[in-house]
C-alpha cells in the first residue's frame, strides 16, 4: 500500500499547486505581466509550464520512476540535491526532539503512575496539558525571548553549532513530552493491575525492578506507535520551526518553494515527507514483534 499512497499524495499535492494563484515565472524572476511576453513565453514553454495538467504530472511522475525530481524554477538547481542539502538537518532536528520528548516524557510519566494521587501527579498532569495544549510558533517564539534575548544562553536563531539546535529541538519535544508523558502515566496503570504484576510481587521482586523491567516494558508499545506517529507530524510541525529559527531543513525550503510557486521543490520536498510518514508507520508496525513477544506476523 505504500505505493499508491504515495502517489495518491503527489497527485493531490500537483492539482493544489496548479490550482493555487500565481505564476512561478512572474514570482521568481520578478518579470512584471505586461513585460516582455515572447521572454515570458520563451520560459514557460522551456518549463513546460503551458503543458495540460495531466502532461505536467505525467512528466513528473516518469522522472520520477528515473530518480529525477526535476530542477528548481528559481535557483535551476535539481531539486534531488537541494533536498539532499536539507534533510539530514531537518532529521537531526526531529530525532533530538524526539529524544527530549522520550527522556523527558518516559520517566516524568512513570512517577506520576508511582505518586497517582499526590500533589506530584496533580502537577505532572496540569504541566503536561500545557505542554500539549501549546502552538510550537508560540512556543518557539516564548523560548527565543526567554533564553536568547533575556538569558542571552542561545543564539537567536541560525545553523551550525550544538547551541543552535537547542532551542528548536526542545520547541518539538516539549509539547511531545506531554503526549508521551500522559500515555506512559495511563498505561502504567493500567499495566500494573494485571496478574502477571501480582506474580512478580509474590516472586518476591523489588517495586523498582517491577515497575521498570516488567510493567514499563508492556506500556512501551502504544507509547511506541505514538512516537512513530509523532515522528510524522514532527515534519510538518518542523515547517514552522525551522522558518522561526532559520534552521535549513526542508520545511524551511518547502515554505521558500510555496511563496516562489517552485512547483518542482515543492513537490519533492511533500513527496519525501509523505514517503518518510508512511515508513515510519511501517517500521513501527515491525518494532512491534521485539517489544512484544505476543505479536505475531505472518
Amino acid at each position: 500500500m505504500l505505493v499508491p499512497v504515495v502517489l495518491g499524495v503527489t497527485l493531490i499535492i500537483f492539482v493544489i499547486m496548479k490550482l493555487t494563484p500565481g505564476d512561478p515565472i512572474l514570482n521568481v524572476y520578478g518579470i512584471q505581466p505586461t513585460g516582455d511576453q515572447s521572454y515570458i513565453a520563451e520560459l514557460r514553454d522551456k518549463l513546460g509550464l503551458d503543458d495540460p495538467i495531466y502532461v505536467q504530472y505525467s512528466k513528473f511522475l516518469w522522472r520520477l520512476i528515473q530518480g529525477d525530481l526535476g530542477r528548481s524554477i528559481a535557483s535551476n538547481k535539481p531539486v534531488l540535491s537541494l533536498i539532499s542539502e536539507a534533510l539530514p538537518n531537518t532529521l537531526v532536528l526531529i530525532l533530538s526532539a524526539v529524544a527530549i520528548a522520550a527522556l523527558m516524557g518516559i520517566p516524568i510519566g512513570v512517577i506520576s503512575a508511582v505518586r497517582q494521587g499526590t500533589r506530584i501527579d496533580h502537577t505532572i498532569r496540569v504541566a503536561s496539558i500545557f505542554a500539549v495544549s501549546m502552538p510550537d510558533f508560540w512556543l518557539a517564539l516564548v523560548l527565543m525571548l526567554v533564553f536568547s534575548y533575556y538569558l542571552g544562553l542561545t543564539p537567536i536563531a541560525g545553523h551550525g553549532t550544538v547551541l543552535h539546535l537547542i532551542l528548536p529541538s526542545s520547541t518539538l519535544g516539549i509539547g511531545m513530552s506531554g503526549v508521551i508523558v500522559r500515555l506512559t502515566r495511563s498505561n502504567l496503570l493500567e499495566i500494573m493491575r494485571q496478574d502477571f504484576i501480582t506474580a512478580a510481587y509474590a516472586r518476591g521482586l523489588s517495586r523498582t525492578k517491577v515497575i521498570w523491567r516488567h510493567a514499563l516494558r508492556n506500556a512501551l508499545i502504544p507509547i511506541v506507535t505514538v512516537l512513530g506517529l509523532q515522528l510524522g507530524f514532527l515534519i510538518a510541525g518542523a515547517f514552522f520551526v525551522e522558518w522561526i529559527f532559520g534552521w535549513p531543513g526542508i520545511g524551511r525550503l518547502t515554505v521558500q518553494a510555496i511563496t516562489q510557486r517552485d512547483y518542482p521543490v515543492v513537490l519533492g520536498t511533500l513527496l519525501v515527507t509523505s514517503s518518510a510518514y508512511v515508513l515510519i508507520n511501517l517500521i513501527v508496525d515491525i518494532i512491534y514483534a521485539y517489544i512484544d513477544p505476543r505479536v505475531q506476523y505472518e
